[in-house]
């Protein structure tokens, strides 16, 4: 390694106990927090959005054109995955599929979300997909962006056509959507039980906890039941937050906004860029940053929030 290159990694080590690289998490961006703040300060809105009974349905919908709209993604043929429902972020459609899938192994690659392997490990099968194929009864869990690298695992396509051939059930949790560009893929895969989004790495409203899950079949479970239009149990208050924030910004505001900040701190730091916006990823001398797959991802929200509140001095 270069003198050049001990020196920049000396400095990532130092931001990082400053900026906690590791763990991902939106940007607090200003408009974002004020456009927020200024909604739930606004007269009787607890109030008035807890009466709001069509509050999820509303929400799903806008979501999903929201999701259509962006000129930087293609997600193909999501349109025919006609069964939306409101979850807490998406960590509840997981939950489900785990259920519905109970019987069998589960599998993802390393650098997948940790939550999985925390459900997985105690009471349930499951194998990374880097140490077995795919068999029947199998059960796969990938996303998109990936987890690791903000962009596509590079053996998606080989894992979902190996899931088509055996009819091993798939979820796509799409978590990173709305912080990414250049993503293409076509949801037309007979494999694909379901589909996740959320708000959470989006927008600063983690707590909030607002997604949404797309299937192409009625699964008739407990999602499906307490979504329906006369019971309408879900978090509305949360429900029409996110509505807003898909009405008042793009999926493609936060790439758009970022993707300069992205491309100087990447080059200051000799990182790669990603195509999530949010990362940069780093080279074989910073395996600390290293999640179990070939990637070492740095989350940079803190450096970005750092620069405008610097240039706002």
């Amino acid at each position: 390694m270069t003198t050049k290159l001990k020196e920049i990694n000396k400095t990532i080590n130092q931001l990082d106990k400053k900026f906690n690289f590791r763990n991902l998490r939106p940007i607090h961006d200003s408009l974002v927090l004020k456009r927020i703040s200024t909604f739930v300060q606004s007269k009787n809105w607890f109030e008035k959005t807890a009466l709001k009974e069509n509050a999820g349905i509303s929400f799903v919908r806008k979501y999903k054109s929201w999701i259509s709209s962006s000129k930087l993604n293609h997600l193909i043929n999501i349109q025919k995955y006609k069964y939306s429902c409101f979850t807490q972020g998406t960590t509840e459609s997981f939950n489900l599929f785990y259920l519905k899938n109970i019987n069998c192994r589960f599998r993802s690659f390393r650098g997948e979300y940790k939550y999985h392997f925390f459900a997985w490990r105690r009471c349930l099968k499951f194998e990374f997909l880097e140490k077995d194929k795919i068999r029947k009864n199998d059960a796969v869990v990938i996303s998109l962006p990936y987890a690791d690298n903000g962009g596509m695992h590079p053996e998606m396509q080989l894992v979902i056509d190996r899931c088509n051939q055996l009819k091993v059930p798939v979820l796509i949790d799409c978590a990173y959507f709305g912080a990414c560009r250049g993503i293409s893929f076509d949801f037309n895969q007979a494999c694909i039980q379901a589909i996740t989004f959320s708000l959470s790495k989006i927008f600063p409203v983690v707590y909030a906890r607002i997604g949404m899950r797309l299937t192409r079949n009625y699964d008739d479970d407990t999602l499906d039941i307490y979504n329906m239009k006369n019971l309408s149990y879900i978090n509305r208050h949360s429900a029409s937050i996110g509505e807003l924030l898909v009405e008042k910004f793009s999926p493609d505001f936060i790439p758009n906004k970022y993707e300069k900040l992205q491309k100087s701190y990447c080059k200051k730091l000799n990182l790669k860029e990603s195509n999530t916006v949010l990362l940069g990823l780093g080279e074989a001398g910073l395996k600390q940053f290293n999640r179990g797959d070939k990637w070492n991802r740095l989350c940079l929200s803190g450096l970005y929030e750092m620069h405008k509140k610097t240039n706002r001095k």
